[in-house]
Formats: C-alpha cells, structure tokens, sequence
C-alpha cells in the first residue's frame, strides 16, 4: 500500500524533480483568472467530477493511466511531470 494513502488530503505532493511547484498557469483575463503555481495535494476522490489531488486523480482515471503505463498511484507525478 502506498504511504500517500495516509497521509492528510491537504499535504503537497512533491514534483519528481524535488520541488512543490507542477508548473505555472498564465493569466486568463478572459475567465477573471490570475496565473500561478500549480501544486498537487494528496486530495481526495469524492466521486464522478468531484475531488482533488493525486487520490482524485488516481480514482478517476486509474484506467487511462493505465494506457500510459502508471500502474499505481505512486507513478501519478511522473505521468503529470510533462
């Protein structure tokens, strides 16, 4: 089992580099949005549409990421690193 499913929904998610940050989301005036940082928590999965962070991730799509080779949650941040 992986040490992720113990730890508390709002603890950050190291990107596979070492740092928090996932990358950077730019402006969208359009939507009245400000860019920044991208930072993935632990989360949680509260079904179809509905959650955040890798757990959500991991339980709506565990079957797409499949065809990309994660076989488990622990591989999540190396599909999302690109």
């Amino acid at each position: 089992m992986s040490e992720l499913l113990n730890l508390k929904q709002n603890v950050l998610i190291a990107h596979p580099s070492g740092t928090d940050s996932f990358g950077t989301i730019p402006d969208m005036p359009k939507f009245g949005l400000k860019g920044g940082e991208i930072f993935l928590r632990v989360g949680v999965h509260k079904g179809e549409g509905r959650g955040f962070g890798i757990r959500h991730i991991w339980e709506a799509h565990e079957a797409d990421l499949a065809t990309c080779g994660c076989t488990c949650i622990d591989q999540v941040t190396h599909i999302l690193r690109t």
